[in-house]
């Protein structure tokens, strides 16, 4: 599945959207800059935001910025997130 971060944005194309399994972002910091919105589509993960622990199962909802400082635990065999990331440039416009 597609990583993550905000690498994924181009100067053509200032946001991304997609689906992932958050399997190759576990145990590791989230490259965040701008916002990034989750939206657990199944399964459950947890997730460290602003360095506190929390379950992230189907139907949640997180809105991201830079300064939690999200971090990937822990996924489920059948965890799957609808992501949306806009770019820093766009996220300070707004």
């Amino acid at each position: 599945m597609l990583k993550i971060d905000s690498s994924i944005i181009t100067q053509n194309k200032p946001y991304a959207i997609g689906v992932s399994d958050m399997k190759n972002h576990t145990g590791r910091l989230l490259n965040v800059c701008g916002n990034t919105i989750l939206i657990c589509q199944s399964g459950q993960a947890i997730i460290s935001l602003y360095w506190k622990r929390h379950i992230f199962k189907k139907g949640d909802v997180i809105d991201l910025y830079p300064d939690m400082v999200p971090k990937i635990l822990n996924v489920s065999n059948d965890f799957s997130c609808f992501y949306y990331i806009l770019s820093c440039e766009y996220s300070n416009e707004v």
